[in-house]
């Protein structure tokens, strides 16, 4: 026994009363911790973070909110023709309104989030929230005519058909692969530039938009902010002459959710979008996957540590969490709101501590895009 008896002698020569015990041991146990270094990851690097539950928002401050109206069900063309069938929100928050956009698995449709979380993104936060149907899903299956909508002043002008091999009805479980790449340069594309006019229109602030998908929308979500970083195309999110005029074409994504993600989902290399130069500590990443089925839990992890080699170390933190409930639910079951896990709040405090909280969120201000900064 260490103290056996009422008096224990120290190596410095000097005594100690017994019933300063349990304080030395406790000073003893800090000072164990204290000297133990850290763990060393894959090529030296500082192991990734223990996972955390993001940080609780603070108190709500008081926001002028206008009144909550019903869902729209509107119709955007992508510059390939295709007929994309949204389901769009209104944010309640004017400039302040943070866009979400929700992307479902495959197979699935924009009513796997119409009736859950879209409106609780809505209702709780304010958020202006676009949810669509991906090519060859729901309703979004036909091709009108190539490129944008004309302008009233070119009504005259014939519209181009689509081409031959894209005529007809899309069907997700037998279109070409190329269809997958395509939703994200040109249904995701459609979405920003229709979120680029409610910002103008001041309905919306698209510097703070919120990606969210799950399973084959995970990967949608995930190379749409990767394409955003990149500047749509342009290799870079800027452009004009820096000195005098500083214009905007990208980097409005802020934050991405990733919900039950593999590292490859049918045409789409999720891996190749993780290793992006562009994505380098330009969004913050919630990636969830249900615990206790291991190959998803599995996928999940791989995703995390790829990213946290990518991000600042001083800014893993506040930039990358992987949460893993303990259950078997996956996908949209991990989210249907009868489930108890709560998921839908957990997001809503990860997009409020992120998009509103953070201190580089005042960056982040209303502003009319196409307008120098």
């Amino acid at each position: 026994m260490i103290f056996s008896s009422p008096v224990v002698r120290c190596r410095w020569g000097r005594f100690l009363h017994w019933s300063w015990a349990p304080w030395l041991v406790a000073v003893w146990l800090c000072a164990a911790v204290l000297a133990v270094p850290a763990t060393a990851g894959e090529d030296g690097e500082p192991a990734p973070a223990a996972e955390k539950t993001p940080v609780k928002p603070k108190a709500k401050k008081k926001v002028e909110e206008t009144e909550l109206q019903e869902p729209e069900e509107l119709t955007l063309t992508t510059e390939d023709g295709l007929k994309l069938e949204i389901t769009y929100f209104a944010g309640t928050r004017g400039k302040q309104s943070i866009p979400v956009v929700c992307l479902h698995p495959f197979k699935g449709s924009r009513k796997d989030f119409t009736e859950g979380l879209a409106p609780y993104l809505q209702k709780e936060l304010g958020c202006a929230v676009v949810v669509p149907d991906l090519r060859g899903h729901g309703e979004s299956r036909e091709f009108g005519a190539v490129g944008k909508p004309a302008k009233k002043d070119a009504k005259k002008e014939p519209k181009k058909e689509a081409k031959k091999e894209d005529k007809g009805k899309l069907d997700a479980a037998s279109m070409p692969a190329k269809h997958f790449p395509a939703m994200i340069v040109q249904d995701m594309r459609a979405i920003k530039d229709f979120l680029l006019e409610k910002n103008n229109a001041g309905e919306l602030n698209i510097n703070k938009t919120c990606l969210l998908g799950v399973e084959l929308g995970a990967a949608v979500a995930l190379g749409s902010a990767e394409d955003d970083a990149e500047g749509y195309g342009q290799g870079s999110p800027w452009y004009g002459n820096f000195a005098t005029t500083k214009l905007q074409r990208g980097e409005f994504v802020k934050a991405v959710v990733l919900v039950s993600p593999k590292s490859k989902s049918q045409n789409l290399d999720v891996m190749k979008f993780v290793k992006s130069q562009y994505l380098r500590s330009k969004v913050s990443v919630m990636i969830l996957a249900g615990e206790e089925e291991a190959t998803a839990a599995a996928e999940a992890k791989k995703i995390h540590d790829n990213l946290f080699k990518l991000f600042h170390r001083n800014d893993t933190e506040r930039m990358l969490w992987l949460g893993r409930p303990k259950t078997r639910l996956q996908g949209m079951k991990l989210l249907d709101e009868q489930n108890s896990l709560g998921m839908s709040k957990i997001i809503g405090d990860f997009i409020t501590v992120r998009l509103v909280e953070a201190a580089e969120a005042k960056k982040w201000s209303w502003r009319e895009i196409g307008s120098s900064q």
